[in-house]
Order: structure tokens, then C-alpha cells, then sequence
């Protein structure tokens, strides 16, 4: 069984939700990544992936969290 068909499978509720919940998430990640440039710069010496990796980290947790 390939993962997309399992997690088809787990899924438990309306698709749509866990549509808009997946597409929310993807859309926060890119906010964050191409909004972080001067902070970077001003923090983090030009690192923008560091705040991507957290704000991944965050999106992954509430995930889990709205899964279970």
C-alpha cells in the first residue's frame, strides 16, 4: 500500500477540512519563509531557513495535535 493511500485511509472526518488544513499550512510556510528576509538579515545574519525550520516544527506539532 503506497503512503498516499494510506493516509486516505486513516483520514477520518470531511476531506474538505483536512483539504483547507493542508492548504492553510502550506500557504503559512511560504508567508513565513518570503516575509523573514530583512528580520534575517538583521538577527540571523541571512539565515532564512532557520526561521522556516521553526515554523515548519510548529506546523508539523499542530498537525499531530489536530490529528489525534
Amino acid at each position: 500500500m503506497s503512503l498516499g493511500t494510506r493516509i486516505y485511509a486513516e483520514l477520518k472526518g470531511d476531506r474538505a477540512i483536512w483539504a483547507v488544513l493542508a492548504v492553510l499550512a502550506i500557504f503559512s510556510v511560504l508567508a513565513v519563509y518570503s516575509s523573514t528576509g530583512t528580520l534575517a538579515y538583521r538577527k540571523m545574519g541571512g539565515n532564512t531557513e532557520a526561521f522556516l525550520v521553526k515554523h515548519l516544527v510548529i506546523v508539523a506539532r499542530n498537525i499531530v495535535i489536530v490529528v489525534v
